[in-house]
């Protein structure tokens, strides 16, 4: 399945979770304005968290293979 058949699929699946959107910049670029999203059961992994957590991080250094 090409990569484009799989986002227009992942965006509508997301779209579907979008209650409430509100242009707070750049309303003139239309489509790409800068919205503030107000979502419910949204499908996401947080992968940088408030307190410096990174996901990508911890999982490269959890498994990286450490030489003998």
């Amino acid at each position: 399945m090409p990569s484009s058949v799989v986002l227009i699929v992942a965006g509508a699946i997301i779209s579907k979770s979008i209650k409430k959107a509100e242009v707070v910049a750049y309303e003139e670029l239309g489509a790409e304005a800068l919205r503030r999203l107000e979502v419910e059961d949204f499908p996401v992994t947080v992968v940088n968290d408030i307190y410096g957590g990174d996901l990508y991080e911890e999982g490269k250094a959890k498994y990286q293979v450490k030489a003998p």
